[in-house]
């Protein structure tokens, strides 16, 4: 996380980054100082990342990131990492896995090997309604897990047809910190309220754009 907020340091650099230290037995900052930006996996390491790594000055960073993320848990989110027990092994199938994901509620709906996303247009009609609703009520009654986006539209018509019967459901976001849309707030805490969960892979206070609502549909499609 100490990295990742570093400029021109992102989802990818980072996901490099954990395959390096992995295969090589670093961890922590101090060790991959020492190793060298030289020998990082990067052509060309972003600038940010050279300096930092040069000027070995960790603890300010860390102190800042520890803070933030007390803060976090004070408001019921986790922070998990790809490297951790917690995280799901079937994201590690995508070819762009996400390196964090931040999460509130039921964590252990990430390891339930029965999910289905049920995903669909903003701009509903009364037989996609149906659908959606029929659908979330087959796969339920079977014990499998709904994921949707908590967009308006079929999203937030799986969503609710979970809570009404009784299935489990999780919301993929953006940013945890800032529901989108803002009209489902209220649906987004009822989820937490029975036994959901809320991920993102950005951690909350991200500027939001929107090419991050179509990223995060690899997600929903890796959790299912």
């Amino acid at each position: 996380l100490v990295l990742k907020s570093l400029s021109g340091v992102g989802g990818g650099a980072i996901t490099k980054l954990f395959d390096f230290t992995s295969r090589h037995g670093l961890s922590s900052l101090e060790d991959l100082a020492r190793c060298g930006v030289q020998n990082l996996p990067f052509k060309k390491p972003p600038a940010s990342l050279a300096e930092f790594l040069a000027a070995r000055d960790f603890d300010v960073s860390r102190l800042s990131v520890e803070d933030n993320l007390r803060d976090l848990e004070s408001q019921g989110i986790t922070a998990i990492t790809r490297i951790s027990e917690k995280y799901p092994q079937r994201l590690l199938a995508l070819e762009d896995p996400p390196p964090f994901l931040f999460c509130k509620g039921n964590l252990q709906l990430l390891q339930e090997a029965r999910a289905i996303a049920v995903v669909g247009t903003r701009k509903i009609s009364p037989k996609g309604q149906l659908i959606a609703t029929k659908t979330v009520e087959a796969f339920g009654s079977r014990n499998f897990v709904i994921v949707s986006g908590l967009a308006l539209g079929i999203d937030t018509i799986a969503h609710r047809a979970a809570l009404s019967c009784g299935a489990p459901t999780v919301a993929v976001l953006v940013d945890l910190g800032k529901i989108s849309p803002s009209k489902n707030k209220q649906l987004a805490d009822e989820i937490i309220e029975n036994g959901g969960l809320l991920v993102a892979e950005n951690q909350p206070g991200t500027t939001t754009i929107a090419a991050l609502f179509a990223k995060r549909d690899r997600i929903q499609s890796g959790l299912s």
